[in-house]
């Protein structure tokens, strides 16, 4: 896969407010020392952290009492924080990844999007933890979702499409055609925010053959890389 001009860092610079910094990109294309994004004068802490990701619901405070706590050891699909320079990771190839923004810097989570997640209520738990722990309002928060595989391309069973009964689903041969951000943006305005503050996917990674898509390329496929921080 090549390089695309894209997959650079701050390439979601015009959709996220000044409080947050963030790097997509291909796995095996991340710097050495990814905290090298951050600006020189902000680096307060070289802490990146990633869970073992499982395809759920659950979603990981990284707060000063865990922090020095081996995450990659924990299973979960999201990573919420308020604390500053703590860079949020999560992986994906062809799932949607999601980058949920307080507007004045309040609070930052990242998620793993696929089906079964979504169908397990990933974004639900995250708008309980948003309004619980950190008192903030889904309303206050941008969503921005990165490459993933899209609504006219993404073939699933009956089983499966039977699990989204109130998504917009084509029938497809045997199959079905399921919009999964379409889904994640349903929700995540039931749950509050509002739908002019949501981005969907830019680009499909099925289609384009410069992103990770596993539906495409299988084990082979690599990994699309997101990260994000609060400066």
């Amino acid at each position: 896969m090549n390089k695309h001009p894209y997959l650079q860092k701050f390439a979601f610079s015009e959709i996220l407010p000044d409080q947050f910094g963030h790097f997509i990109g291909l796995e095996n294309e991340i710097p050495e020392n990814i905290t090298t994004c951050l600006p020189a004068d902000t680096i307060l802490s070289k802490r990146m952290i990633e869970l073992d990701q499982v395809h759920s619901k659950i979603i990981l405070k990284v707060d000063n009492g865990n922090l020095e706590k081996n995450f990659l050891n924990m299973h979960g699909d999201g990573l919420i924080t308020s604390l500053k320079n703590i860079i949020l990771a999560i992986k994906t190839a062809d799932c949607v990844p999601v980058i949920l923004a307080h507007r004045t810097g309040g609070c930052l989570a990242v998620l793993h999007c696929g089906w079964r997640g979504t169908r397990a209520g990933i974004i639900e738990n995250c708008a309980t933890i948003i309004e619980s722990d950190y008192c903030l309002s889904p309303k206050d928060f941008i969503a921005v979702m990165g490459p993933s595989i899209l609504g006219d391309e993404y073939q699933v069973g009956g089983e499966v499409a039977s699990q989204f009964p109130l998504s917009n689903k084509h029938q497809y041969g045997e199959k079905y055609l399921l919009d999964l951000p379409a889904e994640i943006s349903m929700r995540l305005i039931s749950l509050g925010v509002k739908k002019e503050n949501i981005s969907l996917p830019p680009f499909s990674t099925l289609k384009n053959e410069w992103l990770p898509s596993y539906r495409r390329d299988g084990l082979e496929s690599g990994r699309l890389f997101t990260a994000c921080w609060i400066k």
